[in-house]
């Protein structure tokens, strides 16, 4: 799993929104002051609408199809996902077949029972066998891919909606791939603007 942050808003834009609301721009200091507001509004008094000012645009290579699928359920964020319809076939073209030393690179498997790898490399042996005897499109080869495959995903949040999904997701009772992405992205996030994420 690599995850990179592409892009965020300056903290001084959202410093200016919550200021718009009070016309109070005489106080604004770029410092302690505007982080002092920010605190206030947005953590103590719960005017959430201010965090979606900050917006957020990660990029996530690696992670499998089960944890895209959990990933998109957070439907207030904006999601451009890897097609298998237009790379499969691209991806599959070089490899002569999928063992133990280089499952790694195609699906998903840390901390996996040997067991549940050797299965995968069984259905992705099985996947490759077919694509390389039929003819068949991307559309109908797709379906034969198991979760644990890999793919890749561009997303932005607002920061109301990406602290709410780190509080679901960085928790233990949450799936461990899924888990181990919020804790990524969260390391991720400037450190001018986590106190805006304490929960």
């Amino acid at each position: 799993m690599r995850v990179e942050l592409e892009s965020y808003t300056r903290l001084e834009l959202c410093t200016d929104a919550v200021r718009t609301c009070w016309d109070s721009f005489q106080h604004k200091d770029n410092g302690n002051k505007d982080k002092e507001l920010l605190n206030r509004v947005i953590n103590k008094h719960k005017h959430e609408s201010m965090h979606e000012m900050l917006v957020y645009h990660f990029k996530v290579d690696n992670i499998s199809l089960s944890c895209s699928h959990q990933l998109v359920r957070h439907r207030a964020f904006t999601f451009a996902q890897q097609s298998s319809r237009y790379t499969l076939k691209k991806i599959l073209k070089d490899v002569k077949e999928f063992n133990f030393n280089n499952i790694h690179e195609y699906c998903y498997i840390e901390n996996l029972n040997p067991v549940i790898i050797y299965g995968l490399i069984n259905t992705m042996n099985n996947l490759l066998g077919i694509a390389k005897e039929y003819d068949f499109d991307n559309d109908e080869l797709k379906l034969l891919l198991p979760t644990a495959f890999y793919t890749k995903i561009f997303f932005k949040a607002d920061g109301r909606n990406l602290k709410n999904f780190l509080k679901l997701r960085m928790d233990k009772s949450a799936h461990f791939e899924i888990r181990q992405l919020a804790k990524e992205i969260y390391k991720l996030i400037p450190n001018e603007h986590k106190f805006l994420f304490d929960f």
